[in-house]
């Protein structure tokens, strides 16, 4: 009984079907075909390891070139704050300074009147 297929011992090699990557001109070595195809084959699984290297190195940077974008729009964001505030606080201080100035001449005005009057009732 047969429990593991064909018996390919007693086959005549003229019998046997090749698969077709091993299918060759006659006369030919299979051997070296069969190296040229395991070297090909690394070759490409090298070349996809390579790329995937690549692609992997491209992702890193994309990424730090975001991650620097992002930090340097932070930075640019909390400066443009900074002199927003800067700008808010030198108009507060204009306006409070503004205010006192008004003060000062208001009440100038009110004493140089309380003079005319006092110069006027005592002309009188």
């Amino acid at each position: 009984q047969d429990l593991f297929g064909p018996d390919y011992t007693t086959a005549d090699a003229g019998s046997l079907a090749l698969p077709a990557y091993m299918d060759t001109l006659p006369g030919s070595d299979v051997s070296k075909i069969s190296r040229r195809q395991t070297t090909d084959v690394s070759k490409a699984h090298r070349m996809a390891k390579d790329a995937e290297k690549a692609l992997e190195l491209e992702q890193k940077h994309n990424h730090k070139r975001e991650q620097k974008r992002v930090a340097q729009e932070r930075k640019e964001q909390k400066a443009r704050e900074r002199e927003a505030h800067a700008v808010r606080k030198a108009q507060e201080r204009a306006e409070r300074e503004a205010t006192r100035e008004e003060r000062r001449r208001r009440k100038v005005e009110i004493r140089e009147e309380r003079e005319r009057l006092v110069k006027e009732q005592k002309e009188a």
